[in-house]
């Protein structure tokens, strides 16, 4: 959800008006100023309780190109990096003419690979690895993929002036070699390797340090106690 929502900041920012973010529901004014359509009205929190999202989804979706004309056609772009939603991309591309935006975050099904192979104008992966697994398969789409990491833009912090060992004294971090990690600790319930890590402590140098940023309150008390 915090990914969706930068991102709609993102193509906000760079879009206006011309960019619309549908969402499930919304909580507070987190999209103050950002068009959005609520894809199941009020409901929305009912629906995805139900399990019943990613079957009726398609239906809000085509109900709003049928009534807004003006978003047909190979102008409107359809960004979508759920690999669930591909085929309702491939839907829209060939009932509206639209163009059709994958951005893909790990290795795809057979089955995924195949339908964006054949109707995806744009592949986006997060990794270079990604991508040439890909190309490895489709040879002849090479010309659609792109590379882009999911990751920090450093050129956002040139006006950080202070040194890193400035900035270390003013976040109160002890000195050392520093290991760090930023983000949930275990996204879809798997561990990203924290563990691993919080284990290996004992065998690595003494002034080895480790900084988790992130994690839920019942993630940070798993990794806490096994600290």
């Amino acid at each position: 959800a915090i990914h969706g929502l930068h991102m709609a900041r993102a193509f906000h920012k760079k879009f206006g008006d011309r960019f619309l973010f549908f969402v499930n529901t919304v909580k507070d004014n987190t999209l103050a100023g950002i068009p959005h359509q609520l894809l199941f009205g009020p409901f929305g929190r009912r629906i995805k309780l139900w399990g019943l999202r990613g079957a009726l989804i398609a239906f809000p979706v085509r109900t709003f190109f049928r009534s807004n004309v003006s978003w047909q056609g190979g102008e409107t772009v359809v960004f979508i990096n759920d690999p669930a939603l591909i085929s309702l991309g491939v839907l829209l591309k060939r009932t509206f003419s639209v163009s059709f935006v994958f951005e893909s975050h790990g290795s795809l099904a057979r089955h995924h690979a195949q339908l964006l192979s054949e109707y995806a104008d744009r592949i986006i992966f997060t990794t270079p690895y990604l991508a040439e697994e890909f190309r490895a398969q489709y040879p002849q789409k090479a010309e659609i993929l792109k590379a882009i990491g999911n990751a920090v833009d450093v050129a956002a912090f040139t006006h950080v002036t202070k040194t890193k060992d400035e900035l270390r004294t003013t976040l109160n971090l002890t000195p050392g070699f520093l290991v760090g990690y930023v983000g949930r600790f275990e996204p879809l319930g798997e561990d990203k390797g924290l563990s691993l890590l919080l284990r290996s402590l004992s065998q690595l140098p003494p002034d080895t340090r480790l900084l988790f940023v992130g994690g839920s309150a019942g993630e940070i008390a798993r990794y806490q106690s096994l600290a």
